[in-house]
């Protein structure tokens, strides 16, 4: 196979990520092909949908994690994500697998022992058959001395109490799962569910991370196609070594593409291979913030074009780092042809978009902008009635992205 251009990289990326032509209007068909999308308590997860499909409905997507076709559950790096049911087993044993380390660590520094932890998750697990609760009303509902506060030194380690790793390590042996408490994704508040069955009944799944990362970095490789070691193993949070044993393993062959690292060549499936060439992309798709278009990529340089390598972005308050320097962006995204083309933002003032570009669009480039600027805001206002990027997310925030924005040179909206 010939060499293959920066240009064809990512159209390999957005059709393997369903960018490139609208994948239907099946939501767990969508993430099962294209990537499990993050939920944060803001909008993301509808409106990385709707960049796949053209078109989303929050209630059917809203049904399906209630139905548990759709699981909210920590994966990769312990980040939560929307994850279709085949999925869950080794999503959530990898997991649990990559935070245990730092959970013991914790545990001892907080002044508890995983032996107290069982018994209140004992308990939790007695009081969850009889209701369905959020962590605040159980820890309300359980007997008191159950919940014990680990005071000072819990609160350094972010363990304010035994009773939410408790909850985690029922999640993580499959015994509940966690269930929209507001009825939306865009709400970070969740009860918890005991399962009538475990996702791991009939599953196979080794306990050690070394043998676990074929079949978890493979969910990545089918989802996102050519990937480097180095941004498999970001991903996954997971060593190289066990990244490209992963590799190894599921039989992925190296590419050659322009400008890449010969020590760490961009790997693919062979099942992908023919494609690569003839793959396509669309002309111009808006991504929300931390889509998995961007957020698997481990360098934003690969998603712009180098004459925009050195435009600052803004990474958290007022700094900012060149295109180049970054692993991946925090605004919301304008793609042209795969490429990082602009940002939007929500104006909460107007209930309006504002896009703005790097460089200035074509004649016939306007109406479509406007077009999926229209098929954003409906989600934003007539749907959710809210513009948050994240469960955090406000308006002063928000205002601050938008002049970011209207600071670009070419701006609509």
């Amino acid at each position: 196979m010939s060499t293959l251009t920066q240009d064809q990289l990512r159209a390999a990326w957005c059709t393997h990520q369903g960018l490139a032509a609208p994948t239907g209007t099946d939501p767990v068909a969508t993430i099962t092909r294209h990537g499990w999308p993050r939920t944060l308590g803001g909008a993301s997860a509808y409106v990385s949908l709707l960049a796949r499909q053209g078109t989303v409905d929050g209630a059917r997507v809203d049904a399906a994690v209630d139905a548990g076709e759709l699981w909210v559950l920590p994966a990769a790096r312990g980040c939560i994500y929307l994850v279709p049911a085949a999925d869950v087993p080794v999503a959530l044993r990898w997991g649990w697998l990559t935070a245990k380390k730092r959970h013991d660590r914790d545990v001892e520094r907080a002044g508890t022992s995983w032996a107290e932890l069982e018994d209140v998750a004992g308990a939790v697990l007695a009081a969850l058959h009889e209701h369905e609760w959020s962590t605040q009303q159980l820890r309300r509902a359980l007997p008191d001395g159950t919940v014990r506060s680990l005071g000072a030194a819990g609160k350094k380690v972010g363990m304010s109490s035994t009773l939410p790793l408790s909850l985690r390590l029922l999640e993580s042996r499959g015994l509940i799962r966690r269930v929209l408490a507001a009825g939306r994704l865009d709400k970070e508040s969740y009860a918890w569910r005991v399962l009538p069955r475990s996702p791991f009944e009939g599953v196979t799944l080794a306990d050690d991370l070394s043998a676990l990362a074929a079949p978890f970095m493979g969910r990545f490789m089918a989802q996102t196609g050519p990937a480097t070691r180095r941004e498999l193993a970001d991903w996954a949070g997971a060593t190289q070594r066990d990244a490209k044993a992963a590799l190894e393993t599921l039989g992925a062959v190296p590419i050659d593409v322009e400008g890449a690292d010969p020590k760490d060549p961009f790997m693919v499936l062979p099942d992908h291979l023919d494609g690569l060439a003839q793959a396509t992309v669309a002309e111009w798709n808006l991504l929300p913030f931390l889509d998995p278009y961007t957020d698997y990529r481990n360098r934003m340089a690969w998603i712009a074009q180098p004459r925009h390598h050195d435009r600052e972005l803004r990474v958290g308050g007022a700094r900012t780092k060149p295109i180049a320097q970054l692993k991946t962006t925090w605004q919301r995204v304008v793609l042209r042809r795969g490429c990082l083309a602009g940002h939007w933002e929500f104006d909460p003032t107007s209930d309006r978009i504002v896009l703005g570009l790097y460089d200035a669009p074509a004649a016939g480039d306007t109406d479509q902008l406007q077009a999926l600027v229209g098929g954003v805001r409906t989600v934003l206002v007539d749907d959710l009635g809210h513009g948050r990027a994240f469960s955090l997310d406000n308006d002063k925030s928000m205002l601050g992205r938008v002049e970011t924005v209207r600071q670009l040179p070419h701006v609509l909206g």
